[in-house]
């Protein structure tokens, strides 16, 4: 109980100075570099899953069962990451600097895009380490930490210095989200040991197929921002993403409760499918609660934006909404999912969504075409909910699968 306690005051704490971050950005640079943020991230976030290939996801999943390997687990994801994110981060700076935001400068562009794809990764990489070890209070510390790093941030950049260009905001946080990696990352090392590296052959398919779904899943949460970004001015894009923004908040703590059993599924998987899903299903109650509360609180909240960042984000107030509804969809889908990836099944996850991506995709391209700001909105809701729908099927036919076969063992 004391945990769950501790863990709810941390996580909450954390998700209300992520919010006033969110609201002293957005009312601080105004709508139209507000846009251009966003137009930028809702590229950057989804690649920022590339990089790594998925080894913070393998440490979890062999150091869970496996704790001696931590070291060697630790150390080898390091060095993916240090390789692949140049790599990721000059596609992305090219993608976004030629065809999303060509008017904003290279410099801005870049301090924006490696801060996403480098830095901030590392950081979520930590989270990773603390849980392969059991020890999700330290990943809500940690993102305490940094919410509130980035908050001070915030409110000395725009209310004491009166700042308001996102060029100088771009370099105030990526130096100090410099520091603040360097310095949480001595953390882990000192409770659980350096890394050490002794590269092992084979074992990285796991990884680099839960990274590929990751990508996936995180373009199918920014598919509306791209769109979007392609399709409206940077005003509109800035009010839009303010309004989703409250999305964002419901999912904190449906995100806290399926991070604190990755592990659990982990083991589950050991007996295969059903035991994941029986799993799955004794939790089920928990995380459908949390997301229906969580995504009405964020629909009603969304309706304050207007006077929270100012008349010209009127708009946002209808949006948010709207899309704070997918939260409960979102839940259910990342339920199903973890049932597959417990029981080895990551490879399918990612290729229903390869295939489910671009019939959501056509909702979403199709409403913010027929409706604006709104139908790009309810699309997005509607695209999650049916990936949820399917994501579950194909859990059903593997468990129907599973049993002839125990059946015909028999």
């Amino acid at each position: 109980m004391y945990r769950i306690f501790s863990a709810s005051i941390l996580l909450f704490t954390a998700s209300g100075l992520q919010f006033l971050s969110f609201l002293l950005i957005a009312r601080g640079l105004g709508p139209v570099q507000y846009g251009q943020l966003s137009a930028i991230l809702a590229f950057a976030l989804p690649a920022g899953d590339l990089v790594g290939l998925g080894t913070s996801e393998r440490l979890l999943q062999r150091a869970s069962r496996h704790p001696r390997m931590f070291p060697y687990l630790f150390a080898t994801s390091l060095v993916t990451i240090a390789v692949t994110a140049p790599i990721v981060g000059f596609v992305v700076v090219v993608l976004c600097w030629l065809v999303v935001v060509p008017n904003l400068s290279l410099t801005t562009t870049c301090l924006l895009v490696v801060t996403e794809t480098f830095v901030a990764r590392y950081l979520g990489h930590m989270e990773f380490v603390f849980l392969s070890h059991d020890a999700p209070f330290l990943v809500n510390v940690q993102r305490l930490v940094v919410s509130a790093a980035r908050c001070g941030l915030a409110g000395i950049f725009f209310i004491v210095l009166h700042k308001s260009e996102l060029h100088a905001y771009s370099i105030a946080y990526f130096g100090m989200m410099f520091v603040l990696t360097i310095v949480l990352m001595t953390g882990p090392m000192m409770l659980y040991g350096r890394p050490q590296f002794h590269p092992k052959s084979g074992k990285f398919l796991f990884g680099i197929s839960f990274a590929l779904f990751q990508f996936v899943r995180s373009i199918s949460w920014s598919v509306d921002k791209m769109a979007l970004s392609l399709m409206l001015s940077y005003d509109q894009i800035g009010i839009y993403n303010a309004g989703s923004r409250m999305l964002q908040g419901a999912l904190i703590p449906i995100g806290f409760i399926a991070r604190d059993n990755y592990r659990n599924f982990f083991r589950a998987g050991l007996s295969g499918i059903e035991a994941t899903f029986s799993y799955a299903r004794s939790i089920l109650l928990k995380i459908v609660g949390v997301a229906v509360a969580s995504s009405l609180a964020a629909a009603i909240l969304a309706f304050l934006l207007p006077y929270l960042l100012g008349s010209s984000y009127e708009r946002s107030a209808t949006v948010g909404a709207i899309t704070s509804l997918g939260g409960v969809a979102i839940a259910l889908q990342n339920l199903a999912g973890d049932i597959l990836t417990g029981a080895g099944g990551q490879a399918t996850r990612t290729a229903v969504a390869c295939v489910v991506i671009p019939l959501t995709s056509g909702a979403i391209f199709l409403g913010a075409w027929l409706y604006g700001l709104v139908g790009a909105a309810v699309g997005f809701v509607a695209a999650q909910a049916f990936s949820a729908g399917v994501m579950w099927l194909v859990v059903a036919v593997l468990r129907r699968r599973c049993l002839r076969h125990s059946n015909a063992v028999r």
